[in-house]
């Protein structure tokens, strides 16, 4: 969950374990309040990955988070 106390610009991306960009989950502002995203386990051209580790990036305007996670199939 991403939670916003303004209106502001995010993006949130997915990588795969080698740091290539697998899909971008939004790059709009968002407004105030709690936002939630689900991935489907699709790249950019609508395939389903593989299993494995993946890494997810949230950015704002005042901060980046990274976090790891895993599809298992």
């Amino acid at each position: 969950m991403l939670k916003l106390n303004k209106s502001e610009k995010v993006q949130i991306s997915i990588y795969d374990i080698k740091g290539r960009k697998v899909n971008t989950l939004t790059e709009n502002v968002l407004s105030a309040g709690n936002h939630r995203f689900n991935w489907n386990t699709e790249n950019k051209e609508g395939k389903k990955v593989a299993s494995g580790i993946y890494f997810i990036r949230v950015l704002t305007q005042n901060k980046a988070v990274c976090r790891k996670i895993m599809v298992i199939k």
